[in-house]
């Protein structure tokens, strides 16, 4: 415990001017669709069906500030693990990707992809759960989309974009499978109407929005935790941390400034980070932040 609070009190603005404002609980495990050891975030572990488990800075960086809120706010009880989930999660995409100009968190491009590339990657994305389901009868979270998201008032004209295109991918989808499933597979894409898909799409934008306002210095943090823990995850294998760590408890926090951000939010803040190592014996938490994270050697750790 004490090393943990020296850790922290290296960065006061942690322990003193800063708001807790999302904590995301993850857990080490197996992925069993790939084999694969990573992390999840914790209430999205299920023995019928959990999330991916990811060890890189662009899998982390999703679990952390795109789909970040499985149980919570709209997305609880039958609209938890729904594609829904994965569709919200995608408007929180195209912020960080288009407005923020988080670059490295893209994968399919080795530059600064396009907006056009961006829309096409997110399209496909969502389809890649949604055609199985439409054309096979093979279903991923769920067999209809379910949502309660309200509708929004105004929306953003890009993620307007995203629900047109992606409601007319969908309605050019036809059944293929004649067994049992063939109903399942009809009613699961009538479930898909252009109001919930918009609304999904919107509310992922906004919470992203909210989370990480529109900034210079927040632009440069989160490029870095991308980078930094792609760098932590190729040094540290998450199936050896397992044997000492539960898991990772990342916290975001919001620092008030008043130096001058892009567009002048209302409210402007400075994004920070901390990730809590839970470790199964008593005492030995670890915890990591921007200027700490890549000290930490799994294999100093051991001899310790």
């Amino acid at each position: 415990m004490k090393a943990k609070q020296a850790i922290i009190r290296r960065n006061p603005r942690i322990c003193t001017t800063n708001r807790c404002v999302q904590t995301i609980h993850t857990t080490f495990f197996q992925d069993e669709s790939t084999g694969e050891w990573g992390i999840t975030p914790t209430n999205t572990i299920d023995p019928d069906e959990s999330f991916n488990a990811f060890w890189n800075g662009v899998g982390i960086f999703h679990d952390v500030f795109e789909h970040n809120f499985e149980h919570m706010h709209y997305f609880q009880k039958q609209y938890a693990m729904n594609i829904g989930g994965e569709i919200a999660a995608m408007g929180a995409m195209w912020y960080y990707m288009r407005e923020v100009c988080v670059w490295n968190r893209n994968t399919w491009s080795s530059s600064d992809p396009t907006s056009t590339q961006t829309k096409a990657h997110i399209i496909h994305r969502i389809l890649s759960f949604i055609e199985p389901a439409i054309q096979e009868g093979w279903f991923t979270f769920g067999d209809r989309l379910e949502s309660n998201v309200p509708p929004h008032r105004r929306i953003d004209g890009d993620i307007n974009f995203l629900g047109d295109f992606l409601y007319s991918q969908i309605q050019q989808l036809t059944v293929e499978t004649k067994n049992e499933s063939k109903e399942r597979s009809e009613l699961y894409k009538k479930s898909f109407t252009l109001q919930k898909i918009k609304n999904l799409f919107h509310w992922g934008y906004t919470m992203a929005k909210k989370l990480v306002p529109l900034s210079t210095h927040n632009t440069a943090v989160l490029y870095r935790f991308v980078d930094k823990w792609e760098h932590f995850t190729k040094e540290n294998p998450a199936q050896q941390l397992n044997d000492f760590f539960e898991g990772i408890t990342f916290r975001i926090y919001h620092q008030p400034t008043h130096k001058s951000v892009l567009f002048y939010p209302k409210e402007p803040v400075e994004v920070f980070w901390s990730a809590t190592l839970n470790g199964i014996a008593p005492n030995t938490d670890r915890v990591l932040q921007e200027d700490t994270i890549g000290l930490f050697r799994l294999h100093t750790y051991q001899k310790k």
